[in-house]
């Protein structure tokens, strides 16, 4: 074969040159097409993934919703569940997130009584602390205990405990014994007939029949009563918190007190409760109106909880936030002030 002249040798090698080009491109533009189907890949798997995040999202709503409705179809028809059981009594319950407790109240009672009957639950702020806060070993006391129901949520949340329940009412006492006994638990809670006071005695009592939540160590002004619910007068012992250490052990570990506008009587009556209680949580009602009318100094009794290094928190439906006192006494009227150390 002739050798191949330089003419030829030249446009070979440019031929060389131009094929070496042509696949460098081609294997540029494939190199493309890979990456550009890697980014058609990762963008449709994110469009499928935000697709299945809002659709979560949506079940999480419309079960959100289902939830709320079936709450609040328990809320309105369980004014349903009370029975008229005779001697003034009706027997309902309270129903709680998972807490179910019976309760024997006053069937002529129109302070409490219609308002728990309806909504199954009454001060859910307080109810809710107590809930969380409780523990099944705690010893507690309530004074002021009415027809027992913190007596009862005590009892039931410390079950391994002792709870102690003072009220001074006879009729509403019974209520207290009988509700222990329906709810068995008779072994946890002690029932207590009497009223507290800074000393051991005998207490005057005012009883309003038809509000019975509101009986005091005071008269209430005729003017502000109806004729039909004129008030009853009665005596019954008084004792001290010391004095009723002994049933509990010498400890106390939460303590309920709601005895309408008489709790500096009480608190001076707990100077060793304090002393060997240094923990003790006492969730009290808060009415300075109330506490005014008995001739108690507000600000005095204030500056008396302040000394005992007593800190007080509201309760409220987010649990207890830190207060201050003058905050405190400020506050016309409070259903659960937290006071601890």
């Amino acid at each position: 074969m002739p050798a191949a002249s330089t003419d030829q040798k030249s446009q070979i090698e440019a031929l060389r040159v131009d094929l070496d080009q042509i696949a460098r491109l081609a294997g540029g533009a494939i190199q493309n097409i890979s990456t550009q189907k890697d980014v058609n890949e990762a963008i449709v798997s994110r469009l499928l993934s935000v697709e299945a995040e809002a659709k979560v999202a949506g079940i999480h709503a419309a079960l959100e919703q289902i939830n709320t409705r079936l709450n609040r179809i328990e809320t309105l028809s369980h004014g349903a569940k009370a029975v008229y059981v005779g001697n003034d009594r009706l027997l309902t319950r309270m129903n709680f997130g998972n807490l179910q407790l019976m309760y024997l109240v006053e069937a002529d009672d129109l302070l409490i009584v219609p308002h728990f009957v309806m909504e199954g639950c009454f001060e859910p702020e307080v109810t809710n602390f107590f809930a969380r806060t409780i523990r099944d070993a705690d010893h507690c006391l309530d004074v002021g205990a009415n027809f027992g129901y913190y007596s009862c949520l005590m009892g039931k949340l410390a079950w391994r405990g002792k709870t102690l329940a003072i009220e001074p009412d006879r009729k509403i006492f019974e209520l207290l014994r009988d509700n222990a006994l329906v709810n068995w638990l008779q072994q946890q809670i002690t029932p207590f007939h009497g009223a507290v006071a800074d000393r051991e005695g005998t207490v005057r009592l005012y009883r309003c029949p038809r509000q019975s939540g509101n009986t005091r160590i005071i008269n209430t002004p005729q003017e502000s009563l109806s004729k039909q619910n004129e008030q009853q007068i009665f005596e019954v012992r008084s004792v001290t918190i010391d004095s009723l250490l002994p049933q509990l052990d010498g400890r106390i570990d939460i303590m309920k007190i709601d005895v309408e506008g008489a709790e500096p009587l009480a608190f001076r009556g707990m100077t060793e409760t304090f002393n060997t209680n240094p923990k003790i949580q006492i969730v009290m009602e808060w009415s300075p109106e109330q506490i005014q009318t008995l001739g108690f100094d507000v600000r005095q009794f204030i500056a008396d909880l302040a000394a005992l290094g007593l800190k007080p928190y509201i309760i409220g439906r987010d649990g207890a936030a830190a207060a201050t006192w003058d905050q405190v006494a400020n506050q016309q009227y409070l259903s659960g002030l937290l006071l601890h150390r």
